[in-house]
C-alpha cells in the first residue's frame, strides 16, 4: 500500500474496533476534515477494512476498481466513480478483479459545513443524511452529464488539502458546500444503493435504549451534561440535540 505524504493514511484494520468503528476519527474541531490517499496492488484482498465513523465521507475511485459494500449491497465501482457515504454507515472495499486500485477518501464532520444552528442550511441540506442516511447512499460515474462537475469539486478539494496554500480551509468548505448543493439538486439522477431498513431503524432504537440508560445510570452524576452524553454516544453535541429531538420531540 502506498500513501502519499500530504495525505493521511487510510485506516488500518489495527485503527477498528471490535464494534467496527473507526478510531482515528479527526480529532481537529478547528478543521474535521481529512482526505486519505491510497494505492492498492492487485495482490490485495481488502482495499479498505469494513468499518464506520460519525463523519460523513466521499470516496472517489481515481484509477482501477473494486467492490464496495454498503450495509448489507455490494456494487462494483470503477475508475471515476463518486460514492456518497453518510455517516454511520457500514463500509468497505474488496479487491474486485485482482486490479489494482487507487482511491481517495475525504472524510469530514457535516457540522464543519454549518454552523450548529437549525438554520436552512443544515435543515434542507445536511440533516437529511442524518435523518434518512438510507436515502443517500448513491454513486456517479462518467456516464451522468453532471459527473464532471462534481469531479471538478473533488479534484479542488484534495489540490487544496494536498497544497495546504493560505485559507485552503475556506477553498474546500466551500468546495464541499457546492458539492452537496449539486447532490441534492441532482439526487433523483444518481445511482441509489438502497440498505435495509429495518437495519437502521433498529440502530436508531439501540441508541435511544443507550441514551435512556446512560442518563438513568448517571442521574445523580454533577457531571452529566450535554458534552457528557454526547462523548458517550460518539457524536458532536449538535447532532445529539438533532437526533434526541429527532426520538423524543423535545428539545434535550
Amino acid at each position: 500500500m502506498k500513501a502519499e505524504t500530504n495525505f493521511q493514511k487510510n485506516p488500518s484494520q489495527s485503527n477498528i474496533d471490535t464494534a467496527l468503528r473507526e478510531v482515528m476519527e479527526n480529532s481537529n474541531p478547528f478543521f474535521p476534515v481529512r482526505v486519505h490517499y491510497t494505492s492498492h496492488e492487485d495482490y490485495r484482498k481488502n482495499f479498505i477494512h469494513p468499518h464506520w465513523h460519525r463523519e460523513m465521507e466521499i470516496l472517489y475511485i481515481a484509477k482501477g476498481e473494486m467492490d464496495v459494500v454498503i450495509e448489507d449491497v455490494s456494487f462494483n465501482a470503477k475508475s471515476g466513480d463518486i460514492i456518497v457515504i453518510p455517516p454511520k454507515i457500514i463500509h468497505g472495499g474488496l479487491n474486485s478483479k485482482n486490479l489494482p486500485c487507487d482511491f481517495y477518501a475525504i472524510v469530514f464532520d457535516l457540522d464543519f459545513l454549518g454552523n450548529g444552528r437549525d438554520d436552512a442550511v443544515s435543515t434542507y441540506c445536511l440533516d437529511p443524511f442524518l435523518a434518512s442516511p438510507e436515502n443517500f447512499i448513491v454513486s456517479l460515474g462518467n456516464e451522468q452529464e453532471f459527473h464532471p462537475q462534481l469531479l471538478f469539486y473533488i479534484n479542488a478539494v484534495i489540490e487544496a488539502y494536498k497544497s495546504k496554500n493560505k485559507f485552503y480551509e475556506t477553498a474546500i468548505k466551500g468546495y464541499l458546500t457546492l458539492f452537496f448543493h449539486d447532490v441534492h439538486v441532482n439526487h433523483s439522477n444518481f445511482r441509489r444503493h438502497q440498505t435495509n431498513n429495518t437495519s437502521r431503524k433498529h440502530t436508531n432504537s439501540h441508541m435511544s435504549k443507550r441514551i435512556i440508560a446512560y442518563i438513568e445510570s448517571h442521574y445523580h452524576d454533577t457531571n452529566l451534561n450535554l458534552e457528557a452524553i454526547s462523548d458517550y454516544m460518539g457524536v458532536t453535541k449538535e447532532h445529539f440535540c438533532r437526533f434526541f429531538k429527532k426520538i423524543s420531540t423535545s428539545h434535550f
